[in-house]
C-alpha cells in the first residue's frame, strides 16, 4: 500500500493536486476573513489567476524532486519556499494590475498554502511510519539503545526506513536525569545504565546498542558489564573517529571489542612533525605484510611520500596490501617487493636502487614459544638480518632508521627478547658513528595482531575453554 501512495506522487498527478490546493487554499483564506458573506467578495478570476501562477512556480519549482516518505526539515523549507514565491508573484500581480485584493487574505492564504501543502506531503511519512509500526509489532529483536544523542536519533531513523531488518527499539537509556522520560521519534528514555539488567529482564530483550560515539573505555566496559547476559548481544556504534565525515548507519553497528574498553585516552599524533619526515621522501618498510609493518604503510601513505617500498619475505599478504593502498592512494608510487632481510647481497642492490631515506624495520620472528624451539632461526633474522639492514643504511645514506622492537626486550627471559635486545644494541652502537639517525620503538602486545593472544582467548571462548595463559 504505501508503495502504491508513493508512486501517486510523482510530479505530473501531483502538480494538479497542488493546483488544487492552491485553490481550496484561496476559497479557506476568503472564508475566514469574511465569514458568512465570503461569496460576495470573491470572483471567479481570482481563482484561474492563482491557477496560472501555481502552475508555473510549482512546474519549475525542486518540490517535485523529494521522496515525501522521508519527508523532514529540509522538505519544510522547500514547500515553504515555494509558498513564497507563488504569494509574491500574487502581490505583483495585485499592484500592477491594481486587483483589489484584501492584504489580509493574501496573508491568511500564504499561512494555508503551507499548511495544506505540508499536510499533502507530511501525511505520506505518517502514513509509512504507521505502517511500519504495524510491521513491528511482529518483529522478535528487541533492541534497547544505550544513550539518547544524535548517535541514537540517526539510529533510530536508519531502523525505522529498514523495518526489513527485524529489529524493535523498544526504548533507549541515558544517564542524564535531565532526558529520563523524554522521547525520540517516539522511543522513550526509561531510564539510567543501572537499570539495564532490569529492562533487559522486564522487556525480554534481545541486543543491546552502545550509541555513545564519544564515550571512553571504562564508561563502555561498565556498560558492557551491566548488558553482557546469555542470549543478549552487545553492539557499538563506530568511535567518534570513525565517523568523522559520515552519519553513524546499521551497516557500521559491530561487536564491542577489546580496544573499546581499554582504560586510556587515544594517543593524538603530532600530524605536522610526522609530515616532515615523510612527506615527498622515499621509504622503504620491512616486514609490510605483518600486523605492524601494513599498519605502518598505511599510516605512511597518508602523508604523501613519493614512493613507499613495501618489503616481505611472505607474497600474500603484501599482494592484497598492494592492491589496498594503490586503490585508495593513487598518486603514490608503491613497490612491493618480495625478498628476505637476511640477503645481504639483495639488500645492498635495493638500497643502491631505490635510495630510501627512510627504513621502518618491521621483519622479524616475534612468537615468543616458536622461537624457544627454534632459537637458531630468531638469531638469524631478528640479529643478523638487522644487522644486515643496518649496515646498508649506513652505507647508502638513509636519513633515518626506526628499529621496530618489543617490551620483551627489558630485561627478556626468553629467545624472542633477548634477540629483540641484541637488535636494539646494534643499532644503538652504530647510531654513535654513523650519519643516519637510528631509534628503536618498543611495542608490547598488539590487540588483534596475527597471532596475538586476544583472538587465540576469542577463539578458545568461543569453544568454551579452556582459556591457556602462557
Amino acid at each position: 500500500m504505501l508503495d502504491l501512495v508513493a508512486r501517486i506522487y510523482k510530479k505530473p498527478r501531483l502538480i494538479v493536486v497542488d493546483i488544487i490546493l492552491l485553490n481550496l487554499a484561496l476559497l479557506i483564506a476568503f472564508f475566514m476573513r469574511f465569514d458568512a458573506a465570503w461569496a460576495i467578495y470573491l470572483h471567479y478570476t481570482y481563482f484561474i489567476v492563482i491557477t496560472v501562477i501555481g502552475f508555473i512556480a510549482l512546474y519549475f519549482s525542486n518540490l517535485y524532486n523529494k521522496m515525501w516518505q522521508y519527508a523532514s526539515i529540509g522538505e519544510l523549507f522547500s514547500i515553504v519556499k515555494v509558498s513564497v514565491i507563488i504569494n509574491l508573484i500574487i502581490v505583483l500581480y495585485v499592484f500592477f494590475t491594481r486587483t483589489s485584493l484584501p492584504r489580509s487574505i493574501l496573508m491568511i492564504n500564504f499561512i494555508v498554502d503551507i499548511f495544506l501543502f505540508g499536510i499533502s506531503r507530511f501525511g505520506l511519512r505518517l502514513l509509512r511510519e504507521h505502517l511500519i509500526g504495524t510491521e513491528q509489532r511482529h518483529i522478535s529483536a528487541r533492541v534497547l539503545i544505550v544513550g539518547a544523542g544524535d548517535a541514537a536519533e540517526i539510529l533510530i531513523r536508519e531502523m525505522n526506513k529498514h523495518s526489513e531488518l527485524g529489529r524493535y527499539i523498544v526504548g533507549l537509556i541515558d544517564d542524564d536525569p535531565a532526558k529520563s522520560n523524554l522521547e525520540i521519534h517516539g522511543k522513550q528514555v526509561l531510564g539510567n545504565r543501572y537499570d539495564i539488567p532490569h529492562f533487559i529482564e522486564k522487556y525480554n530483550i534481545d541486543e543491546i546498542i552502545i550509541a555513545i560515539p564519544s564515550a571512553r573505555g571504562k564508561e563502555i566496559k561498565g556498560i558492557y558489564e551491566l548488558a553482557n547476559q546469555d542470549d543478549v548481544k552487545v553492539n557499538i556504534v563506530p568511535g567518534m573517529y570513525e565517523i568523522i565525515g559520515g552519519d553513524v548507519k546499521l551497516s557500521q553497528l559491530r561487536e564491542v571489542k577489546v580496544e573499546d574498553l581499554l582504560g586510556r585516552k587515544q594517543v593524538k599524533l603530532n600530524n605536522q612533525v610526522i609530515a616532515e619526515h615523510v612527506e615527498q621522501k622515499t621509504v622503504l618498510v620491512t616486514g609490510a605484510g605483518g600486523s605492524i609493518g601494513s599498519e605502518l604503510c598505511r599510516q605512511i601513505a597518508r602523508f604523501n611520500p613519493q614512493k613507499l617500498l613495501m618489503l616481505d619475505i611472505y607474497e600474500n599478504n603484501l599482494y592484497f596490501l598492494d592492491l589496498e593502498l594503490r586503490e585508495k592512494y593513487q598518486e603514490i608510487e608503491f613497490d612491493p617487493i618480495i625478498a628476505s632481510i637476511r640477503d645481504r647481497d639483495k639488500l645492498d642492490y635495493l638500497f643502491a636502487k631505490y635510495r630510501p631515506d627512510v627504513v621502518f624495520h618491521a621483519a622479524a620472528h616475534k612468537h615468543v614459544p616458536l622461537m624457544e624451539h627454534n632459537p637458531e632461526e630468531a638469531i638469524s633474522n631478528n640479529i643478523f638480518g638487522t644487522r644486515n639492514l643496518i649496515e646498508a643504511a649506513d652505507k647508502f645514506n638513509v636519513e633515518r632508521f626506526v628499529l621496530i622492537s618489543s617490551d620483551k626486550a627489558v630485561n627478556p627471559t626468553n629467545v624472542m627478547g633477548a634477540t629483540k635486545r641484541v637488535a636494539e644494541m646494534l643499532i644503538q652502537t652504530i647510531d654513535k658513528k654513523s650519519e643516519t639517525k637510528f631509534m628503536a620503538a618498543r611495542f608490547g602486545n598488539v590487540l588483534g595482531s596475527h597471532g596475538s593472544v586476544i583472538p587465540l582467548f576469542k577463539k578458545q571462548i568461543a569453544q568454551g575453554g579452556p582459556v591457556t595463559v602462557s
